[in-house]
């Protein structure tokens, strides 16, 4: 079980991984300066005195970046002014500066706070983003990341050639009835783009289906005509039923209906030649009509709405197209299944494409250290990286995402 206490800047440990839970206004910049102070003096486990390049301080915003810098900046200054008795100091600065033993103690401190306070300029403030790019120029061989690359805040021209390429080469080469249901849920590359962008965003692992990671596809079409065949077998029987059948099965509802058979709150007369007429387009070829009319013309829906002490049409082609329905309900949808074979192959062409450009986006500075964390090199990386940073604080930590919290 987690322990939760209340917080007390002075002692809270600053070794391992501890969470500082502040609703807004509770001053939350202002223990972030007051732990900074602490490393700085070297009042923390270790006891080694650090200066800013060696503390990770990480926010969300480059304007926060700007803040925080500052805030630490100004509150070093006090502090060293606060130690040289030059500076009224509060209860905080007050019990750090009794914690030293005599005045050259507290000359040491204060010496100490004022070079921090000079080196700020050099501090380890960045965005979450910021740092990663700098660890990907500045360890380029353990991260096998080029030193230097351009970077790209906008990939949706670059995103729609790669699109582009997968919709000629996977969507063009299906067959009438497959591309027919592809462009049901897409109407062209655009809207597809549009779905797959933030998709890509996110690293592969986290992307889940049903709770699954997603399938490996490698023959969508194949994929496609497995998915819809039950439907597709269940429709060409449905359809044979009722186009041969059509008289027949027009007379037993009309009769039903006229005999008051059938519940009028459920099927209507006008309502009837409306699904009849739908019903013969779509046995003569056209595309399935609304649900509702399938379900008017199934034998579980008909016996449901029999009146009492009547007995229900019965036919063949109605328990037929009762499995249709089945069959249409028992099926995963389609988007899902083209997706989890569209995202492999767009995010590995995209890579490709960025990789031969020397450019990245945001996106690709987390995702490529990430990998680059768990590549041959990644525990000579990980040591690296944690021996320039003894210790990282971060800010706004509610808002990482598990790919970040991977990598720290």
């Amino acid at each position: 079980m987690t322990a939760v206490a209340a917080l007390h800047p002075l002692t809270v440990p600053l070794q391992g991984v501890r969470l500082i839970e502040a609703s807004a206004g509770t001053g939350k910049t202002w223990t972030i300066a007051a732990l900074y102070l602490r490393l700085v003096l070297g009042r923390y486990e270790h006891g080694k005195p650090l200066l800013p390049p060696q503390i990770l301080v990480l926010t969300f915003t480059k304007a926060a970046t700007a803040e925080l810098r500052e805030r630490i900046r100004v509150r070093l200054a006090e502090a060293a002014a606060a130690f040289r008795g030059h500076f009224p100091p509060d209860a905080y600065l007050q019990t750090l500066i009794d914690a030293c033993s005599d005045d050259d103690a507290r000359a040491i401190a204060a010496r100490q706070l004022e070079l921090a306070a000079q080196w700020m300029d050099e501090a380890a403030v960045h965005t979450i983003h910021g740092w990663s790019q700098r660890m990907l120029g500045q360890h380029a061989f353990d991260s096998g990341h080029p030193f230097a690359q351009e970077v790209s805040s906008d990939e949706s021209e670059l995103l729609g050639e790669v699109v582009r390429d997968y919709w000629r080469q996977f969507f063009f080469g299906l067959d009438q009835a497959d591309a027919a249901q592809v462009s049901a849920l897409w109407a062209g590359p655009q809207a597809l783009q549009n779905e797959v962008t933030p998709l890509l965003r996110r690293a592969g692992e986290q992307l889940r289906m049903d709770g699954q990671p997603l399938p490996q596809i490698e023959d969508l079409a194949a994929a496609l005509r497995q998915q819809l065949m039950p439907v597709r077998s269940a429709e060409a029987a449905a359809r044979q039923g009722w186009r041969e059948h059509a008289t027949t099965l027009a007379g037993m509802l009309r009769d039903a209906l006229q005999a008051k058979v059938l519940s009028g709150t459920s099927y209507k007369a006008d309502k009837l030649d409306t699904d009849l007429a739908a019903l013969n387009g779509w046995a003569a070829g056209d595309p399935q009509p609304d649900r509702a009319v399938f379900e008017r013309a199934s034998q579980a829906k008909l016996v449901k709405s029999t009146n009492k002490n009547q007995s229900p049409p019965v036919h063949p082609t109605f328990t037929l197209i009762g499995t249709l329905l089945a069959a249409i309900d028992g099926t995963l949808p389609l988007p899902p299944l083209v997706l989890a074979h569209a995202l492999p192959w767009m995010a590995a062409r995209l890579e490709a494409a960025k990789q031969r450009l020397a450019r990245m986006g945001y996106d690709d500075m987390l995702q490529r250290l990430d990998r680059a964390l768990h590549s041959a090199s990644g525990e000579r990386l990980a040591q690296t990286i944690a021996s320039q940073y003894p210790v990282a604080l971060i800010d706004e930590f509610q808002d990482t995402d598990p790919l970040q919290w991977q990598i720290f």
